[in-house]
């Protein structure tokens, strides 16, 4: 999969000083409560979140 990412947000990894990969494997991990391999879930505040999050957007429900 390629996905193209806006500036602002590469922007924002660079000054943090973050790959980008890195906080998108970390969301997904959150989203899917993944614990191995590249996929490592940030704790339990940001699994909530990130399926608030989710839901709120509507995406459990766009079919």
């Amino acid at each position: 999969m390629t996905l193209e990412l806006p500036d602002e947000f590469l922007d924002l990894c660079d000054m943090v000083q973050i790959d980008p990969a890195e906080v998108l494997r970390g969301f997904v991990a959150d989203l899917c409560d993944l614990r191995s391999g590249e996929y490592h879930t940030n704790g339990s505040d940001e699994r909530y979140l990130a399926e608030q999050y989710f839901e709120r957007c509507g995406y459990r429900w766009n079919h």
